[in-house]
């Protein structure tokens, strides 16, 4: 047996330390056991097994270790005084280390664990992960409570809780999280057994956020009485009459992005290009809303996050008012593609005017949507929508 300090993966601890573990080694096959210890790569000696004498806290993680080693080889003494030793592997050596050795209450918290696996993700993962630790934020003390101790009770209780609270894909993407943080500390060894084993996940259909003809129309026509929410709904005409962007790739756009009477921009989502004949509909409120700038300059002057909320809100009131489902604006995206289809569209052409893949990846790897075949399957459907044009 021998201390390791695993810098296999990055540091999910604020000072960068990294753990240090008990290595149970026996005919070449090692188990890693946490020993709620750390230290840098230039704090640990791993010749002499202990913390450099220059930092001033070594002594007490190493008083420690010295103290844990002696507890250890007792406990594998009497292991193999019993005969047990003979035919045990490392990974039940190690078990049976812990539990003599180990308090449940050194390891990290759940939070903490699901903070480092966050830590790993991209932006808009990590979005969703912080959403999670809200959400069980519901759960009582489940966020507190060590990593080791968390029992498979425990989780179902998590689960009902969250499904009590939440939409069942919602409960899934979070409950998802904590699957994944306990499937991690497993792989690493922290814990014996996945407490989250027995997580069952169904899906349920997302209702559907596409407004039909009628109601867009109503929507388009209406005026709120304001000159703010005039604005709010001219930001949804925006979005509807150029191919549903979202407001991110909105906030961006100059008047350098139209470019022979086409908006050109790259999509923050996803990175991909997106190639937009400007309408004369879209033209319209770029006219009344933008400026020497900004396409859009009312979104471009506030922070994005209260912009998009407080236009949603007003979207959702003015909806109320006139009998409908009260809407966002991602149903100007929903609304796009489902009059899309409504129109005739076949569906290739549907997920080029979205920006999609569509078919095989092998197959599309030949196959090129013409841009005149996606321009004019959108210009029918603006036809569509102000009764210049219907389908047959």
């Amino acid at each position: 047996m021998r201390y390791y300090l695993d810098t296999r993966r990055p540091s999910h601890r604020t000072d960068g330390r990294f753990p240090l573990k008990l290595a149970v080694t026996r005919h070449g096959d090692t188990a890693l056991m946490p020993v709620a210890a750390f230290a840098a790569k230039d704090e640990w000696d791993p010749k002499r097994q202990r913390m450099r004498s220059r930092y001033g806290y070594g002594k007490q993680v190493n008083d420690y270790l010295v103290q844990l080693m002696m507890d250890a080889e007792r406990v594998l003494q009497d292991l193999i005084l019993s005969g047990a030793a003979a035919t045990m592997p490392p990974t039940a050596v190690r078990d049976a280390l812990a539990r003599e050795l180990m308090d449940a209450g050194d390891s990290m918290t759940v939070r903490e664990a699901i903070e480092a696996l966050r830590a790993t993700k991209k932006a808009k993962t990590a979005g969703i992960f912080r959403s999670a630790i809200t959400g069980l934020e519901r759960c009582g003390k489940f966020l507190d409570r060590p990593v080791t101790a968390v029992t498979v009770e425990d989780v179902k209780a998590v689960d009902a809780i969250l499904r009590g609270h939440y939409a069942l894909n919602t409960r899934n993407s979070y409950m998802g999280i904590v699957s994944q943080t306990f499937k991690r500390a497993h792989r690493e060894g922290v814990i014996r057994e996945d407490p989250c084993r027995d997580l069952k996940f169904t899906t349920a259909n997302t209702r559907s956020r596409a407004l039909t003809l009628p109601q867009l129309r109503a929507i388009l026509a209406a005026d709120p009485g304001t000159e703010r929410g005039r604005e709010y709904l001219d930001f949804f005409r925006f979005s509807f009459f150029s191919r549903a962007a979202n407001p991110a790739d909105i906030a961006g756009m100059t008047p350098e992005s139209i470019y022979n009477g086409r908006l050109e921009y790259v999509r923050r989502k996803t990175g991909k290009s997106y190639s937009v004949r400007v309408e004369p509909e879209l033209q319209a409120v770029i006219d009344r809303r933008g400026d020497e700038s900004h396409l859009f300059a009312g979104i471009a002057v506030r922070r994005q996050a209260d912009y998009c909320r407080d236009c949603n809100w007003f979207l959702g009131d003015l909806a109320a008012s006139l009998g409908l489902p009260r809407i966002t604006l991602y149903w100007a995206r929903h609304t796009f593609a489902s009059l899309l289809l409504e129109t005739g569209a076949p569906v290739e052409i549907i997920a080029a005017a979205l920006g999609h893949s569509y078919g095989p990846r092998i197959t599309m790897g030949y196959v090129t949507i013409r841009e005149k075949a996606v321009d004019d399957a959108v210009r029918r459907l603006y036809d569509y929508v102000a009764g210049t044009w219907a389908p047959g």
